[in-house]
């Protein structure tokens, strides 16, 4: 195949550069995690009866947040509400005639499905609320449906049988059971179905309704069964005892609590499996059945927890409180819904952006700004996700390679993502297996000519899915992909919590000077369009060479020159309030070095501020003529609401390999910084196109990563001594334009830390 031309024109994105201020600004808004999350909205689910919610809440994929709800009137109704992200009401439906308990099941056409105390299964339409249609079961339904892979729905009721029911609504088959079956089923990959019932079994099904196996337990089963990699089913009772089942029937271990489990398990990403217990413990166990730790919550734990992302538990309790433990069980907060008196039966279901959604018996429903993102493990949450499918996901690609047109010899990054645990990945180029490559990541150093890859991936059931072709093309370039933006917003303080960017230029034959544009703006952000109350009053900028033998240099106050005017016109920068201003502003020629820009407030002054590196060379000037940048970072302090945040523009004909760190718990860093580090630094990666910002990446904790550590080596960044550190990192092939590092404090961590960014050649 023929390889495309090299653009003519290389891409400097002078609008984009010029809105970045304005892109930073608004990110700075969005919603964070704190030490105690706090209400980003609450709704009462009725207004005139007294109402409750046991329901838990379903996540559509379009972040609609489906729940039942239990009215106690003379007649007794129920109800399910659609709430939109911001804590509007989409829709209401009123059909059920009885409480709705049961929580709602969201397909993938948007379907969705609940029953209730009236009997029937209802299908309701996502968009409008409109019921699609109802089955009617022989009694009560408590049990919440499950959706099987050929979206066949699961569900229990009163009338003592679990019943198979078509997305058309027609029963396919029913199975009896010796009681009532309020648990609601979970269903593998195999299409087989679990459930337990009060008749004190847990029963195992074949996809067509035939009996695999039945495990007798001490007393009834409510709660609902998780399903581990390996097809070990866990399940509680009210005897008091979680059990293991092996997928054949047979029991693998059972652990004893102090009184009944009605909550369900979930699963950690290692495998520890978490369970509430009437007892008013919290219980952590190791996948082989034994303790792992368990905490005292004081009073029943009858809900069914979610992991997320950085290993911490939610669950709520009958003391009508939200916990949240850390991964070694001691609990990091707690958010009291209401009364002590009543209670919280609702299990609580994480979004995406880390949005809690919770509801209670006192009628409310609530959205908390959590800041953390669900755990990707196995069955993390109750029903197994946030759309409640009670279903073992098949094998998915959830993020594709990306292809790339890059300089010839550059460093190529290419990545994938997938559900499931246990993963295992191979490499191809042009269908041929990369010895080696059986990482989520492939790093391709000195990339030439043109290659298509994919990587196929298995589980540990035996399935098997490959990539899409993510093709790189690697040709001559006269004017590389490369950083000529840096953009900081942050809180300029007193003494070590200035705000400090840092700037390394350079480059393989690269000589002379690049001139730069740098600023400290504080006055002009005060005002529309930025309306930055809190902004620095005077900042003052000071450059300090690493070479003690170059002079330093700086600046105080603007004063509205020609020379920088024309600057901001070249780079993109937006304009200045006035020429009497007293934002901070410089040109300079740089010969190839490491630099340090000190920005604090005039005589101790502190506040907001937007600091800024601007590549000021004539357009059309090709970039591996002058040292360019090389390496942009920033110092700053991050609290329980502020956070760090780098915007930086990548320029040139072609797409650019960065390394991106949030240093905090370094040893050597916290060391630099007297131990006023950040402890648990989060990274997003936004990309902004058409000044709509997005997140494209995140990482938590860096991990120990062998290929960061190999690429944080080659381009002289300072190593990360301690692999189990939770320093962020990201390694990825950015194609031009204009991207937001933000750095954000787990769990409402603060303190100092390290953005960088590093061109990887």
């Amino acid at each position: 195949m023929s390889s495309p031309p090299v653009p003519a024109r290389s891409f400097r994105p002078l609008a984009l550069a010029r809105a970045i201020g304005a892109a930073l600004l608004m990110l700075a808004v969005l919603p964070l995690h704190a030490a105690a999350p706090a209400q980003n909205w609450y709704s009462k689910t009725d207004s005139t009866a007294t109402s409750s919610v046991v329901s838990s809440p379903a996540i559509g994929p379009d972040g609609v947040v489906y729940v039942g709800v239990k009215v106690t009137t003379t007649a007794g109704n129920g109800r399910v509400i659609a709430f939109n992200p911001d804590g509007t009401v989409k829709w209401t439906c009123e059909a059920p005639t009885d409480w709705v308990e049961s929580t709602p099941a969201v397909a993938a056409d948007g379907t969705v499905y609940v029953g209730s105390w009236d009997g029937n299964l209802y299908a309701i339409n996502g968009e409008t609320g409109a019921v699609k249609w109802q089955f009617a079961t022989g009694a009560y339904i408590y049990s919440s449906p499950a959706i099987g892979p050929d979206g066949t729905v699961y569900v229990g009721s009163g009338d003592l049988t679990l019943h198979a029911v078509s997305p058309l609504g027609v029963e396919r088959w029913q199975r009896p059971a010796g009681d009532w079956v309020d648990s609601s089923p979970a269903v593998g990959v195999d299409g087989s179905v679990y459930y337990g019932s009060w008749d004190n079994y847990i029963y195992g099904l074949n996809a067509d309704g035939t009996e695999k196996w039945r495990l007798l337990t001490g007393a009834a089963v409510v709660s609902s069964p998780a399903i581990a990699p390996d097809g070990t089913v866990y399940c509680g009772s009210s005897d008091g005892s979680l059990y293991a089942i092996r997928p054949g029937g047979a029991l693998k271990w059972s652990y004893p609590t102090g009184d009944a489990i009605e909550s369900s398990p979930v699963l950690g990403a290692d495998g520890t499996v978490y369970v509430g217990s009437n007892d008013g413990y919290f219980y952590a166990l190791n996948p082989g059945g034994t303790l792992k730790w368990r905490t005292n919550i004081g009073r029943p734990v009858a809900t069914t927890a979610t992991v997320r992302a950085d290993g911490s538990i939610l669950f709520a309790a009958d003391d009508n409180k939200l916990h949240a433990l850390g991964a070694d069980g001691t609990e990091q907060w707690s958010f009291a819904f209401g009364s002590t008196a009543d209670s919280a039966d609702c299990s609580p279901a994480v979004a995406p952006d880390g949005t809690i959604y919770a509801g209670s018996v006192d009628g409310f429903f609530y959205a908390l700004r959590g800041g953390v993102a669900p755990l990707a493990s196995y069955w993390p949450m109750f029903r197994h996700d946030a759309r409640r499918t009670g279903l073992v996901a098949p094998l998915v690609i959830t993020g594709q390679p990306q292809g790339h047109t890059l300089a010839a010899g550059a460093t190529a990054v290419l990545a994938v993502s997938a559900t499931g645990t246990g993963l295992t990945y191979q490499w191809n180029k042009d269908g041929v297996p990369v010895a080696g490559a059986t990482s989520a990541r492939l790093v391709l150093t000195g990339v030439q000519g043109t290659a298509g890859y994919t990587v196929t991936l298995g589980n540990q059931e035996g399935a098997s899915v490959t990539s899409s072709v993510a093709t790189l093309v690697a040709l001559p370039a006269t004017d590389p992909g490369h950083l000529i933006n840096l953009s900081i917003r942050g809180t300029a303080g007193t003494g070590n919590k200035v705000l400090i960017m840092g700037f390394v230029t350079g480059g393989a034959g690269a000589a002379g000077s690049t001139p730069l544009l740098i600023r400290g703006v504080g006055p002009s952000i005060m005002g529309a369009p930025f309306n930055v109350t809190d902004a620095l009053a005077d900042p003052v900028i000071e450059i300090v060479p690493a070479d003690s033998t170059a002079s330093r240099t700086g600046n105080d106050d603007w004063g509205g020159t020609d020379v920088l005017k024309q600057a901001a016109l070249t780079t993109g920068a937006f304009a200045l309030a006035s020429d009497t201003s007293k934002d901070a502003a410089l040109l300079g020629d740089f010969p190839g070095g490491v630099y340090s820009v000190i920005v604090s407030g005039k005589n101790g002054t502190t506040g907001a501020v937007l600091a800024e590196i601007y590549d000021a060379r004539p357009a059309g000037q090709p970039a591996a003529t002058l040292p360019r940048l090389i390496n942009i970072s920033a110092r700053g302090y991050v609290g329980a609401s502020d956070t760090l945040i780098a915007g930086f523009v990548i320029s040139g004909q072609t797409a650019k390999t960065v390394l991106i760190r949030a240093v905090g718990p370094d040893p050597a860093f916290a060391a630099a910084v007297a131990n006023g580090n950040l402890s648990d630094p989060m990274l997003y990666i936004y990309q902004s196109v058409a000044g709509v910002s997005s997140v494209i990446l995140t990482n938590d904790n860096w991990g120990g990563d062998p290929q960061l550590t190999a690429v944080g080596t080659a381009v002289g960044a300072a190593p990360l001594s301690v692999p189990a550190s939770k320093d962020a990192v990201v390694l990825a092939t950015l194609d031009p334009g204009v991207y937001t590092a933000l750095a954000a404090g787990m769990n409402g961590a603060a303190g100092i830390t390290l953005v960088e960014i590093y061109d990887v050649p």
